[in-house]
């Protein structure tokens, strides 16, 4: 294939005002700031690395066979010119080795054939699409469209270290949950929009599982019409709050080191002296 089909697998997916955008926004507004009025970065680490996390080449990896089964052509990719290539352009050994080990898992788990999705339809693969029910708008991007049986359906792909809860029971109240995630319920109602659907497509949610032998899971949300509504007369609430939350500097320190997750990027920052600020970090405004 041509260094261009791989180079576009590789693209940025991140939209201007996606999930993580107005997720930031309800998190923290000083952080969503920071990150997008700001752009500011740690001055001795460099730009930031999303373009070659672990999760961001698989997505390329799948991509990347993807638009080959889309392009009509007779064999599937060889999938491992994505991660060749991101080896010599940037990419470090233990993003790259890690990939490589759950593709490698993720394509005997499903096979190459039509990428991995049996005798579903690829309607598209990563389309971008807005909602422009507020004065500012909600972008996202799905992963993939699928047509099931001529229904369509949207499946997005993640990784996650652990995997989904084993009780029965527990699983499906895991699942049922996910139904209110912001994210898939804006992808849903972006397709339904953009395709005309009478009703909210559900999302497939292609779990890769990074346990010592991967494992991996696909698993249906429902997305009920309700929850479509709500999301999108939040929406229109979070965009008329927009302006007033970016410019008030407000702090939510309970993001700063919460007791799961990771600290918040900018927590040496906000909380650091002005020293420290002057040295270690820079604006990149965009």
């Amino acid at each position: 294939m041509s260094e261009a089909d791989i180079i576009r697998a590789l693209a940025d997916t991140q939209t201007s005002h996606g999930s993580s955008y107005w997720g930031t926004m309800r998190e923290c507004p000083r952080r969503h700031k920071l990150r997008y009025d700001v752009g500011l970065e740690r001055v001795t680490a460099g730009p930031r690395e999303d373009y070659f996390e672990v999760g961001s080449l698989c997505h390329a990896v799948l991509r990347y066979v993807q638009d080959g089964v889309v392009a009509g052509e007779a064999s599937p990719r060889r999938w491992l010119d994505v991660l060749e290539y991101a080896s010599t352009h940037g990419a470090n050994s233990w993003p790259l080795d890690e990939a490589s080990r759950l593709m490698t898992w993720y394509w005997k788990e499903w096979g190459l054939d039509n990428a991995g999705w049996g005798e579903a339809k690829i309607v598209a693969v990563e389309r971008e699409m807005r909602w422009d029910d507020a004065r500012i708008p909600h972008t996202g991007r799905t992963d993939t469209i699928l047509a099931i049986g001529g229904a369509i359906t949207v499946a997005d792909t993640k990784t996650r270290k652990s995997d989904l809860p084993k009780d029965e029971s527990d699983c499906a109240d895991f699942v049922k949950g996910l139904a209110t995630n912001p994210q898939f319920v804006s992808l849903s109602a972006m397709v339904q929009r953009e395709m005309g659907l009478d009703t909210p497509p559900p999302v497939l949610v292609n779990y890769i599982i990074k346990t010592k032998i991967p494992k991996f899971r696909r698993e249906i949300v429902r997305i009920p019409q309700r929850h479509v509504d709500i999301w999108a007369a939040n929406h229109v609430r979070w965009a008329a709050m927009a302006e007033g939350l970016r410019s008030a500097d407000l702090m939510n320190p309970s993001e700063c080191h919460p007791a799961m997750g990771s600290p918040c990027y900018y927590a040496d920052y906000c909380w650091g002296s002005e020293k420290s600020k002057a040295e270690n970090w820079k604006e990149n405004v965009k």
